[in-house]
């Protein structure tokens, strides 16, 4: 069960983590999708965030934090839970650490910031949106978290890796 946060505080909390990685409702809605489950709606999400609807359950909310690509305790703390079901993820050596995210979000900005001339940064000949900003910046952020994996996987010594991979 939750501790008591009401639900103007949650929603305050998810809404200042969600605009300080600088995605849209409709990016965190279309990055909480699963494999086994459908996104939380942007619309749901939205009244969420402005306390109009209780705290979800704990399945929905650790497909929020995939949304925010925040690690799901985070958000299950936020809601008030002390008693936090784990699920099904295991650390892997692969993963990425909060330091390793944190250093690709910088290396994320400061690769847009060396496009921020008018010509690289129009779109179709208008100047790009915040909106298209914060997409571009996803995708950029996306592509250097799959590459840093990927050299995880492929650099790291067996004798670091999980014990299964070695078999």
């Amino acid at each position: 069960m939750p501790n008591k946060v009401t639900n103007k505080e949650f929603g305050n909390m998810l809404k200042k983590l969600r605009e300080e990685h600088h995605y849209s409702l409709r990016q965190v809605s279309y990055q909480s999708k699963t494999d086994t489950q459908p996104a939380v709606s942007p619309s749901y999400w939205s009244l969420i965030e402005r306390g109009e609807r209780n705290i979800p359950k704990q399945e929905t909310l650790k497909r929020m934090a995939k949304g925010l690509k925040v690690p799901a305790k985070t958000i299950l703390k936020m809601a008030g839970y002390t008693e936090i079901i784990e699920d099904d993820e295991k650390n892997n050596y692969y993963d990425l650490s909060g330091k390793e995210k944190l250093d690709l979000g910088k290396l994320a900005d400061k690769l847009l910031d060396g496009s921020d001339t008018d010509a690289e940064s129009d779109y179709y000949g208008e100047p790009s949106t915040p909106e298209q900003k914060a997409n571009l910046r996803s995708a950029i952020l996306t592509a250097l978290e799959i590459n840093k994996r990927q050299a995880k996987k492929k650099f790291t010594p067996k004798k670091y890796r999980n014990d299964d991979e070695n078999k």
